[in-house]
Formats: C-alpha cells, structure tokens, sequence
C-alpha cells in the first residue's frame, strides 16, 4: 500500500487544526486536534485508513478546509520540563 502525505486542515477562526497522517501500521490512520498556539494536541482518533475520506469529509462539514502547511505558522512544539 502507498504511504500517505500527511494532511493539514484549519478552520479560520479556530484555535485547533487537524493533522491527519498514516500509522505505523498502513491501514491505519491518526487524526489529531492540535492546538495552534501551544500545539498541544487535545484529541486523538484512530481509524481504518479506507475511512480517510469519511473523516476529511466530516471535517469540511465542519468548515476545515485543507492548507499547505508551508504557508501556516504556528508556535514550536511545546517541550515538557521535568522537576
């Protein structure tokens, strides 16, 4: 099976966006909402990858849309302190 390119979604207005990205395991896939400023992800879905276009379609009903991420800014990952 092809691997996948990884795929971006951002609703203007929205603090989260949507990366949608192939699993270790090729007929899987994993959504995550992330958090733009903080880029903390609050949520996570995983899903049989001939499911793809169900989940996108979910998504633009919801008024993401997909973006290169080239043009997006957003912050560096937030890094965990210890102690």
């Amino acid at each position: 099976m092809k691997a996948m390119d990884t795929i971006y979604m951002r609703k203007k207005g929205s603090p989260v966006m949507i990366k949608i990205y192939q699993d270790e395991d090729p007929l899987f896939c994993n959504a995550e909402l992330i958090k733009v400023k903080t880029r903390e992800i609050k949520a996570r879905h995983y899903f049989l990858r001939t499911d793809l276009n169900q989940f996108t379609a979910m998504y633009r009903r919801d008024g993401f849309v997909p973006v290169d991420m080239n043009a997006v800014q957003v912050a560096p990952q937030k890094k965990e302190t210890t102690g």
